[in-house]
């Protein structure tokens, strides 16, 4: 995550926030998809490095999306809302593959 930065914020520039964010969700799924069809541990390590770049794209481009759309007064719980969803969703991703292992 932390050469996303230098990977994301330019092809925001170019493309725009809103692309920017589709193409970082859709390269996700992809790379979630290709995670779990890998065939040894090597090109799973290298999709889960790709996949690993998206993460500041949602959070950054997610946010400044928010601000764009949002009336000051109602952007904190649209902040709130994206940030308590994001922050939940991992956490349950988290239980379900600890859960897995376990059995």
């Amino acid at each position: 995550m932390a050469i996303s930065p230098f990977i994301w914020f330019p092809i925001e520039t170019l493309f725009g926030r809103r692309t920017t964010y589709l193409v970082a969700a859709c390269l996700l799924c992809l790379c979630s998809i290709g995670a779990a069809l890998a065939a040894n541990v090597v090109i799973f390590i290298s999709i889960w490095v790709i996949g690993g770049t998206t993460g500041i794209a949602f959070l950054v481009s997610g946010q400044t999306n928010l601000a764009d759309v949002f009336q000051p007064t109602v952007r904190g719980r649209a902040f709130g809302l994206f940030m308590g969803n994001h922050v939940s969703a991992q956490m349950i991703a988290g239980e379900q593959s600890m859960d897995s292992k376990l059995e």
